[in-house]
């Protein structure tokens, strides 16, 4: 698109305006005194301003402006402008109040005539620049009217932002404005007057002479604060002004991107070097349709917002806000909200009052889960986290770390901020979360932080992930005045974490002596161990923090150096071994100094070839004799060279006793070039053909401590293909020594490789010690896939016990599962393929049992309980694995767990028993299966409840028959009287369906003297099928009940017997309206006439009831009248 070619005007501009616009007035004033309404003039009256306007502007000669048409058409849009601010506030402020007052002259006329003029003048003060500034040349032509109306608000809104429009220009400009507008409003509104001459020439005055002056004061002041701003194309200047075909280039704020440049990367490169002015100026380029566009391929894919956000000057955000954009979209997990609160060690602020009041949400998190409230914690100054929370923000909001934003005050030691949450009643231990206690702990040493969350209630020995406390952090830190602090708020000295550290490790792991004067006040157990067997001393000796002070303070507190960790070594020899001399002193001050080690014989200088050949033919000879006594006589004689007392031993290894060779290397060094410590990895690797040389040197004492030590052991193992035995033991003696049970000899595990020997004690052992179940070959063949392969069962249910999975693909792509399917193996199968509970990929455990059980995988409970699982475990609420089994009908589960001596009888926390769970779920063959099993038929639920009532009470025939046919006896009574035969009649009552009832009776078989029992409220089982026990207006089923009564009428049921209310059956079948069984009873020979214990009969229990059917048939048919009375009463 061509560029728009702004050229400076002419004066002679604005009386040709005024000429022009003359015709409008004449017009406009003309058209109010023949219109219905006076106000009908008004367009024509801005049109004729407007007009007056653009002649004002086109002879300012101040700012360069557009052509004819470009100026003509703004001044058409100026004439709009100037017409919707007599619309919106010149008619309301000032022409109807001025009418008004016309009208009636009272003084409350003129008091809102004045009060109109003042909020008009006070409304148009800020927007008195629009009219002016739509004539600026813009950078490209063929905008819409609108587009310029808005560039001109715009530009408006930043002159008074900047502050380029002061008091005196506002007043002034709207002081102009209304002398431009009220004078023809009030003639308009004047109608009483238009006749009048000097009316007429006070209006050909305003419009001709006040109103161009008004219009051209306007225009130059306006562009005045233009060129103050800096913003204008050309500055003024007494050169002659440019011929008019002459181009001026607009300012470096508005030019037109280069036609080679990517507006769109300019705009962001402007916004990211902090240059508003041209990103606002290329803003306005951009097309509306989007409120913002997307960043430009780069390193940087900040949006817009974001960019915004983090400048000082917010213009250029609050732009994009007037445009519609999404506060709340973010990008790569960042919003502008989060922005204005990550970037900045103090917040933003105004920043973040702008995009909470537009909407931004304070609750959006980032990626790792820290809301705008998490930043804002790390300020010093509270203002930002005030604004957030009265915005919504979650005050206990917790990360992925679980970290909240009083944890996050607290970390960066901000405690004003840790204050003001606190005050705002954010929790020192929010649920699942980190106590923000740690926090303030494990920083710098000043006790502000925790007082200030003790005295806000923070519990002291509050625990986070892994069990840590304040304390131990505090103590790992070195913060001496901070545990001082906890312990005297009584922090547990001897409370340790989830790997068994205590505090004191941690105080001896950093060296730090005034800590561990601190925790000796308060006794800590200085022979504790953690969970890799070491203690305080230990980690003393194995720490680079600590010193010899460290040391002597914890042999005062009684620490031991003899004690041994899990390798076998003690302190004294992990601080030999790390050559730290000065804590070996303090701890043996007889130990000899590095130079003399060992009381070996010291090897002599300049011994020949030929007194090595003797010396090493005469030790030889002795052992070969088989005189090994005579080996430490000879060494203190010949005192051979340590270098040949090796050879030798490399030589005999394979030849000799154990007692011989430990006999020779007994005369080397424990360290050092030619040593016994270099022996071990030779006697490792000849392991398989010369086992008593190892023996030998581990019978010394040389340690196989160092990574790889038994991996190189198995290894050698393997290769001989051994099979287990002495080798195995002679394995777990190198774990007990100290052996490395995780290091790897080419790529191998140790665990992989007794996998591979098939040694399942060794396995065992390293599973324990914490080795990785899945640990993988060099190859990638899994050590279950491995197991699988040599269908070694034992090592597969280790692995499985210990949470390698079955499922897992090697890079063959094939499982254990497939494997054991490919072959065939029905034993590896029945291991690897838990059909309905399928192996949890973890560690298995005793409740994993109740688990499979509920599933009703009956393999997978097999093989739980052949691991060793506790198969009388229970859950959270006391059920036991065959509970769980029955109550859900798994009926094999059931098998399998009596098979393997499950209790039936034991009962969860409710009372409920397996027989019971069953029952009440309607499992027959699980009761036939815990009653075949030795379930107990009489053992009673709470209320003294049996088995065989709950099967009546539930309808459960065939459970029924099971439990009579194992000895249930019918005629056992609940604690309220009840029999199971009342329990099978409050079912009979509620069903629906005669049959599952009446075969229910037929299950129980009643009598006669059993139907007339009769429970604690009088009630027999015949009473309670007509409803006794249910309240007045319970639906009941006459169809299910009508044959369930012929069935116990038949077996002698008492149609007559009444309860302690004196209601028989007849009132009972009143009661809930049942007409058929009320005919049944007469029918076998129910009494009528028998009353409760209010004289109440059945007839009128069934009238109170409403049911008039009933009670006639109770009353029974009238006799017929007497004749001789009807006669007589026909003679009267």
């Amino acid at each position: 698109m061509a560029a728009e070619t702004p050229v400076r005007a002419s004066p002679a501009a604005l009386p040709l305006a005024t000429a022009l616009s003359a015709p409008l007035l004449i017009a406009a004033h003309a058209l109010a005194g023949i219109a219905p309404d006076r106000l009908w003039g008004l367009p024509l009256l801005a049109a004729a301003f407007g007009l007056q306007l653009a002649g004002a502007v086109l002879a300012s000669a101040r700012l360069p402006v557009p052509r004819a048409t470009p100026a003509l058409s703004r001044g058409l849009l100026g004439a709009g402008l100037l017409l919707l601010i007599a619309l919106l506030v010149g008619v309301p402020l000032i022409a109807w109040p001025f009418a008004g007052l016309l009208e009636s002259g009272a003084l409350r006329a003129v008091l809102l005539l004045c009060a109109g003029v003042a909020a008009a003048g006070l409304l148009v003060s800020r927007v008195f620049t629009d009219p002016v500034l739509l004539f600026l040349p813009e950078p490209i032509t063929r905008r819409s009217l609108g587009q310029h109306l808005a560039r001109a608000r715009l530009h408006s809104r930043r002159l008074f932002e900047r502050g380029q429009v002061e008091f005196l220009d506002a007043t002034l400009g709207a002081l102009c404005v209304l002398l431009m507008l009220a004078p023809a409003l009030v003639a308009l509104a004047a109608d009483g007057a238009r006749g009048s001459p000097l009316l007429v020439l006070a209006i050909a005055a305003h419009g001709l002479l006040l109103a161009p002056l008004c219009a051209l004061v306007l225009a130059r002041r306006v562009q005045s604060c233009v060129l103050a701003e800096g913003e204008a194309p050309v500055q003024a200047s007494a050169a002659p002004a440019p011929p008019a075909s002459a181009t001026v280039e607009p300012a470096a704020g508005l030019s037109e991107p280069s036609a080679t440049e990517d507006p769109r990367a300019q705009l962001f490169a402007a916004a990211r070097r902090g240059d508003v002015e041209r990103a606002l100026a290329l803003l306005a380029d951009c097309d509306r349709a989007t409120a913002a566009p997307e960043p430009p391929e780069g390193r940087d894919q900040r949006d817009l917002a974001v960019l915004a956000t983090l400048l000082s000057d917010l213009r250029l955000l609050r732009a994009l806000i007037l445009r519609g954009v999404d506060l709340n979209a973010a990008r790569a997990g960042l919003t502008p909200l989060l922005a204005a609160t990550r970037d900045s060690y103090h917040g933003r602020p105004d920043a973040v009052a702008m995009l909470l009041a537009n909407g931004a949400d304070p609750r959006i998190v980032d990626t790792d889960g820290r809301s705008p409230l998490h930043f804002a914690a790390r300020s010093s100054d509270p203002e930002v986290a005030a604004q957030l929370l009265d915005a919504g923000a979650d005050i206990n909001a917790l990360d992925r770390g679980g970290r909240s934003p009083l944890f996050e005050a607290c970390a960066a030691g901000s405690w004003r901020l840790a204050r003001f949450l606190l005050e705002r009643h954010a929790r020192c231990e929010p649920d699942g979360g980190q106590p923000a206690l740690l926090a303030a702990a494990a920083g710098d040493d000043d006790p502000a932080g925790v007082e200030l969350l003790l005295r806000h209630k923070a519990k002291v020995d509050a625990r986070g992930r892994l069990g840590r406390s304040a304390l131990l952090e505090a103590c790992l830190a070195g913060n001496a005045a901070i545990a001082t602090v906890l312990l005297r708020a009584g922090a547990d000295a001897a409370r340790a974490d989830e790997h068994g550290v205590t505090p004191l490790m941690e105080a001896a792991r950093a060296g730090s002596v005034a800590v561990i004067e601190a925790l000796r006040r308060k006794s800590p157990p200085v022979d504790a161990l953690d969970a890799g067997g070491r203690s305080a001393l230990h980690i003393a000796c194995g720490s680079a923090r600590a010193d010899a002070e460290v040391v002597t303070r914890l042999l005062q507190m009684g620490a031991r150096c003899e004690q041994v960790c899990a390798n076998g070594q003690s302190a004294l020899d992990l601080a030999r071994g790390a050559q730290r001399w000065d804590l070996v002193g303090r701890m043996d001050p007889d130990h000899p100094l590095p130079a003399a080690v060992d009381d070996a014989p010291t090897v002599l200088d300049g011994v020949d070839e030929a007194e090595r050949i003797e010396m090493g033919e005469r030790l030889a000879r002795a052992l070969r004799r088989g005189r090994v006594d005579l080996v430490p006589a000879l060494l203190r004689e010949l005192r051979p060279p340590a270098d040949l007392l090796c050879e030798l031993f490399d030589t005999l290894a394979a030849q000799q006793p154990r007692a011989a060779l430990a006999a020779l290397a007994a005369g080397l060094p424990a360290s050092g070039a030619h040593s016994r410590e270099r022996l071990l990895p030779i006697a490792l690797d000849r392991a398989a053909i010369a086992p008593q040389a190892l023996d030998a040197l581990l019978e010394l004492g040389v340690s196989p401590a160092g990574s790889g030590g038994l991996a190189q052991y198995l290894r050698a193992c393997l290769g001989a293909r051994l099979k287990p035995g002495e080798d195995e033991a002679r394995a777990l003696r190198l774990l007990e020594a100290g052996a490395d049970p995780f290091g790897a000899d080419e790529g191998d595990a140790p665990l992989l490789l007794a996998v591979q020997l098939g040694w399942a004690r060794l396995l065992a052992r390293l599973l324990a010690m914490g080795a990785d179940p899945e640990a993988s070959s060099r190859t990638g063949q899994s050590a279950l896939a491995t197991a699988a392969q040599r269908a070694d069962l034992d090592c597969l249910k280790a692995l499985l016990r210990a949470g390698a999975s079955p499922h897992r693909r090697g890079p063959d792509g094939q499982c254990p599962l497939g494997q054991a399917m490919h072959a065939g193996n029905a034993a590896l199968l029945r291991w690897l393929d838990w059909p309905r509970w399928p192996h949890p990929g973890r560690a298995l455990r005793d409740v994993d049992l109740i688990a499979a059980a509920v599933a009703g995988d009956a393999v997978a409970c097999g093989c739980l309980l052949e691991l060793g699982f506790d198969a009388g475990v229970r859950d959270a609420r006391g059920c036991s694995a065959l509970l769980r089994a029955a109550g859900s009908g798994h009926a094999e589960v059931v098998a399998v767990l009596l098979k393997a001596g499950l209790d039936p009888a034991i009962a969860a926390d409710s009372g409920m028993t397996a027989l019971t769970a069953a029952i009440s779920q309607g499992h027959a063959a699980a009761v036939e299966l815990l009653l075949a099993g030795g379930a107990h038929v009489e053992q009673t639920l709470p209320g003294a409840l049996r088995p065989l009532m709950l099967a009546a009470a539930l309808g459960q025939s065939r459970c029924v028959h099971l439990l009579l046919a194992h000895g249930a006896e019918r005629a056992a009574v609940d604690a309220e009287g009840n029999t199971a035969l009342h329990h099978a009649a409050r079912f009979g009552c509620r069903s629906t369906d005669a049959k599952p009832a009446l075969a229910l009776w037929h299950a129980l078989s009643p009598n006669s003297p059993q139907l007339a029992q009769a429970n604690a409220m009088g009630e027999t089982p015949l009473l309670l099928l007509l409803g006794a026990a249910e309240l007045p207006g319970t639906p009941l089923q006459a169809e299910a009940l009508l044959p369930q009564l012929e069935a116990l009428l038949e077996l002698g049921a008492a149609p007559d017997a009444q309860d302690q209310r004196g209601f028989s059956a007849l009132h009972w079948a009143a009661q809930h309206g049942l007409l058929p069984l009320v005919q049944r009873l007469l029918r076998a020979g129910a009494e009528p006439a028998l009353r409760d214990s209010l004289a109440r009969s059945a007839a009128e229990v069934a009238l109170t009831r409403g049911y008039v059917d009933i009670a006639r048939e109770l009353e029974g048919p009238k006799p017929p009248p007497s004749m001789a009375r009807f006669l007589r009463s026909q003679v009267d």
